[in-house]
C-alpha cells in the first residue's frame, strides 16, 4: 500500500470522529484498517500530518502516537486527498 493511501486512511478515520474531542492511536487506526506497518513508518506518517497542520500530535513515545484532527485537517479532508488529488477523503 502506498504512503499516500495510509495518510488518507488516518485522516478519514480522524475526520469521521472529528467532534468527539478524543485522541486516537495512529498504530491502532492502521491495524484496524488491516494495514501492515511498523513504528518507523507510523512516526513518519504522524510527523508528515503534523507538519502539514492536519493533526494535533501527542507524541507519547517512539511507538505511541495519538492524534486528533485539526480544523485545517477537516477542510483538507472535505476538499482533497493524498492519493486522489482534488477528490475528497470523505467520499
Amino acid at each position: 500500500m502506498k504512503q499516500s493511501e495510509k495518510l488518507d486512511i488516518i485522516l478519514r478515520y480522524l475526520y469521521e470522529r472529528r467532534d468527539d474531542r478524543r485522541e486516537y492511536n495512529i498504530a491502532e487506526i492502521l491495524a484496524e484498517s488491516k494495514v501492515d506497518t511498523n513504528p518507523t513508518e507510523i512516526s513518519r506518517l504522524a510527523l508528515q500530518l503534523r507538519d502539514a497542520k492536519y493533526i494535533d500530535l501527542n507524541n507519547l513515545s517512539s511507538t505511541l502516537k495519538k492524534a486528533r484532527i485539526t480544523a485545517k485537517g477537516i477542510t483538507y479532508c472535505e476538499e482533497n486527498s493524498y492519493s486522489h488529488k482534488g477528490q475528497s477523503v470523505c467520499e
